[in-house]
């Protein structure tokens, strides 16, 4: 659950479990430097429902749990380091994941050629370690593509069982 509101954590994020809007929410505020105030008396009640209504207070219970505001910082800075660009999934460019980074992690988890078995039974016999070792195959070649691993848990797994 979100340390934040009680919804659903969609995993760790900036040092604290959390939902992908609390997440959004403390991102925005430290990447744009906002202010927030109060309207009551700095004890609103956040969670699933209410989160919205007080800035102020669901932004001081974001640092309260543990959420870091250097994380949000860090974040952004590496990618000014590596010289990469903001790109819009709409804007045709390649972004940060160039074709020849999937192929390289393709070529790190290829098969090697293995002798064919001649025989239905030893085949039969074979399946489920052939089904463990493809498995193992698509995990190791999926951490290889760049953000896999950065991605929630619950995600990886939809996109490795697509």
């Amino acid at each position: 659950l979100c340390s934040i509101c009680g919804d659903r954590a969609s995993g760790k994020h900036y040092g604290v479990y959390s939902c992908e809007g609390c997440k959004g929410f403390f991102k925005r505020t430290v990447r744009k430097d906002l202010t927030y105030a109060c309207r009551e008396d700095r004890q609103c009640l956040i969670d699933k429902r209410q989160r919205n209504r007080c800035q102020y207070c669901r932004y001081q219970k974001c640092l309260q749990m543990g959420m870091k505001r250097e994380a949000v910082q860090e974040e952004r800075q590496r990618n000014k380091e590596k010289g990469e660009m903001d790109m819009d999934a709409t804007s045709g460019g390649q972004g940060d994941m160039p074709i020849d980074r999937v192929l390289e992690a393709e070529k790190r988890v290829e098969c090697k050629d293995e002798p064919q078995v001649n025989s239905a039974t030893a085949a039969l016999g074979n399946i489920c370690a052939a089904t463990d070792k493809q498995l193992f195959q698509l995990v190791e070649w999926a951490k290889h593509i760049p953000h896999f691993t950065e991605l929630p848990l619950d995600d990886q797994v939809v996109l490795l069982r697509a």
